[in-house]
């Protein structure tokens, strides 16, 4: 479970605002362990997957799709890079949805920067043609091409959902600022059946 202050807004200094245990405003700078509160949770409720093979004639297409449901993801990449308080490389969002977040302070760990984490991803697509040309010793040549990591579906804000933790240890959190991103892969393949 996410347990963090309740983000209540910023003053005019930027300084950062929470909820109090008692539901009023504070500073941040206030702010107690009683004052945090549940705010979410990041295992998701559901996960699933799902294959569709097709098939027609000689071509053969194979999808598979994954996902996960029902849990909020805190955006550390918002966190560290999304406000213009970091020295250094910031997010675009740093001028855009967070302009006026903080300018006075740095980030507090608050749910502020918790989101819907759903996803759904077409994860990996094969496509392949099979021609049978009816020679003695060679049955079947089937010509195919993979592409892994398609297509990402979510209102996440962040980098790829799918790249953060949905164990026990960090759940709903990649537990710093660095990671490697996921990438796109392309496979050719040819198979040949004597």
């Amino acid at each position: 479970s996410f347990y963090m202050w309740k983000y209540a807004g910023n003053d005019l200094e930027g300084n950062w605002l929470i909820y109090d245990k008692d539901g009023d405003i504070i500073k941040a700078s206030q702010g107690t362990y009683e004052d945090r509160q549940y705010v979410g949770n990041g295992l998701p409720k559901f996960t699933g997957s799902m294959t569709h093979n097709f098939r027609y004639k000689n071509v053969d297409l194979w999808l598979f799709f994954r996902g996960a449901f029902g849990y909020q993801i805190f955006n550390s990449h918002d966190f560290y890079y999304g406000t213009r308080n970091f020295t250094g490389n910031v997010l675009r969002k740093a001028y855009e949805k967070n302009n006026a977040v903080g300018l006075g302070a740095n980030p507090v760990v608050c749910d502020y920067f918790l989101e819907n984490g759903d996803y759904l991803k077409l994860d990996v697509v094969t496509i392949g043609y099979t021609w049978k040309p009816g020679f003695k010793y060679l049955d079947k040549v089937r010509i195919y091409g993979t592409a892994k990591n398609l297509a990402t579906f979510t209102k996440f804000s962040g980098v790829d959902p799918s790249t953060y933790n949905v164990n026990g240890l960090y759940p709903g959190s990649n537990g710093s600022r660095t990671y490697y991103p996921s990438s796109r892969q392309f496979i050719l393949g040819v198979q040949v059946d004597f």
